[in-house]
Parts: C-alpha cells; structure tokens; sequence
C-alpha cells in the first residue's frame, strides 16, 4: 500500500465514507501482506470493543450496587428513625402509666380500697375480690387530699351527703 492509498483511506475515514473494516478489506484483497495486518486490526477492535464493553456491563453494575446500597441505608437510617421514635413514645407512655399507677395507689389508699383490681377481681392476688372502697382503713393524708374535697363539692352542690349515688343530670345540671 502506497502513501496516496493510505491517505486516500484516511480521508474516507474522515469524510464518513464507509468503514475502516470495510476499505481496508477492499484494499487487502489485493495485498496479502495488508490483508494480515488487516486481520489483525480487525481482531485487535473486536478485542477492544468486547473490553469496552464489558467495562461499561461493570460500571453499570458498580452503579446498580452503589445505588442499592445507597437505598438501603436511607431505609435503614428511617427504620433507626422510626425506632427512636416509638423508643421515646414508648417511654412517655411508661412514665404515664407510672404516673397513673401512683395515682390510683394513692387513690386506693384514700379509699380503704385494694391497690391491685379495688376490689373487683375474684382472683386477685391480694384481695380475692373482696378489697372495695372502704375494705381497710383509708390513709387519712390521701383521704384529705384526694376524697374530702370532692365530699365538699358535693355537699355544697346538694346540701348533704348521700349515701346513695346522685341519679342523672339535666343539661342545666339538675339532678332529675
């Protein structure tokens, strides 16, 4: 192949004239010598198209990875989230029922009344039942606190003590 021929192949390369593959297999058909290193060209571009493309399989793969992993720990992260918080929901509703517990222990106590079910679980542990308002003796400190000011409402609302549960209320708040 002489330099005119080589250029003249250049310029068609260029120009967008037909493929390198296809000119120089028009020119090797000619020269046994090009048509070896046209051989070899050829498998060199097939070897290193293969390369490029399983280099591109492997970066979209690293990506797809890269990606799932980057999922991932955003989920993980709003999972650790949602734990913390059911974590301190958990906790505020545990110092409520604390809260709640103290209250009607103190309660019962104001009451002579089982701290436990007051007095209306048969099987109870500590009353079988029998611990209702008024079962031991009510905790005088509790019993000013908690019990006594609602007796005062309720004398001062009907002007006695009843032994007997006030009946239903009209919307004006008499009893009917």
């Amino acid at each position: 192949m002489d330099q005119n021929q080589l250029l003249q192949l250049m310029t068609q390369q260029l120009s967008g004239s037909p493929g390198l593959p296809e000119s120089l297999a028009e020119l090797a058909a000619s020269d046994p010598q090009l048509s070896q290193l046209s051989g070899l060209l050829a498998e060199r571009e097939r070897q290193l198209t293969e390369r490029l493309a399983q280099e591109e399989e492997e970066e979209r793969q690293a990506q797809e990875e890269l990606l799932a992993r980057e999922d991932q720990e955003r989920r993980r992260d709003e999972l650790r989230r949602r734990g913390q918080a059911v974590r301190r929901y958990v906790e505020e509703l545990t110092g409520e029922l604390a809260a709640v517990r103290a209250t009607l222990d103190e309660l019962a106590a104001a009451l002579g009344a089982c701290p436990e079910c007051f007095g209306a679980d048969p099987d109870c542990r500590w009353c079988r039942g029998r611990g209702g308002p008024g079962h031991a003796i009510p905790d005088p400190e509790s019993f000013r606190r908690l019990v006594l000011p609602a007796v005062r409402t309720h004398v001062r609302l009907h002007g006695r003590v009843s032994i007997t549960p006030p009946g239903p209320r009209t919307a004006e708040g008499r009893e009917t």
